[in-house]
């Protein structure tokens, strides 16, 4: 589990929403972000990414190392940046990126923090017979075999393979959302509600991750094509 919050991340509609704290030294800032991205290259790699830099200021050098750090060590896309600094805003402009005094409401409609102080990181695979329970998030970087369990109060992220039984959102209910690059639960339960029956389970040779989401009391299983967790 992460305990610093510099970085916060989450997951929208274009890709991965970057939220930097304004207030530590931009020196502190670089170091913080790369502490925490570095152990998540491999399955962020080529992602689109929106930076928020709330009311930092910043000078042009500072924007160009910091955005020429994110490119070249960890394959990012900047498709947009996020300012309430007229001047950095113009210097955004200038280099070439798209800025805005904040996101559109809409991107984040399945968005949810995924790197904070309230998110368990399980760096190993889940195997029968394991119970995982946190009260908030759960992040697994490998598999979830059949016969494991895992229970969260809020979201659970699966890089690898989801065989075995999860439980999200039991704490903090219907909007938590379960995300799989390869989706094929024994069983799965949003809130108060289990997944019945789904005819988007994946075959072996389908590279698109699932997300399965509560509304009007079922749930459902949708292609997540926007942001492929396996990256290409």
């Amino acid at each position: 589990m992460y305990e610093d919050m510099a970085i916060s991340l989450q997951k929208i509609r274009s890709g991965l929403y970057i939220i930097l704290d304004d207030k530590i030294p931009f020196y502190n800032l670089k170091k913080e972000f790369f502490k925490k991205i570095k152990n998540m290259d491999s399955f962020i790699y080529h992602t689109n990414a929106v930076l928020n830099f709330g009311k930092r200021e910043m000078r042009d050098a500072d924007l160009k190392e910091f955005t020429e750090m994110i490119i070249e060590n960890f394959k990012l896309n900047i498709i947009k940046i996020i300012t309430k600094s007229p001047e950095l805003k113009e210097i955004a402009k200038k280099r070439g990126f798209k800025s805005e005094d904040f996101l559109e409401k809409s991107e984040t409609e399945f968005g949810d923090n995924i790197i904070n102080e309230d998110t368990l990181w399980i760096r190993k695979a889940v195997r029968s017979g394991q119970l995982i329970e946190y009260r908030g998030n759960i992040v697994i970087l490998s598999d979830v075999n059949v016969g494991a369990r895992i229970i969260a109060g809020g979201n659970v992220l699966i890089m690898g393979t989801l065989r075995g039984d999860v439980w999200a959102g039991k704490d903090q209910g219907e909007n938590s959302v379960v995300i799989a690059s390869f989706f094929e639960p024994s069983q799965l339960r949003i809130f108060d509600t289990f997944l019945l029956k789904s005819d988007n389970i994946q075959k072996e040779n389908d590279n698109i991750p699932r997300l399965a989401y509560l509304k009007n009391n079922a749930v459902f299983v949708t292609e997540y094509k926007e942001w492929s967790l396996r990256g290409k």
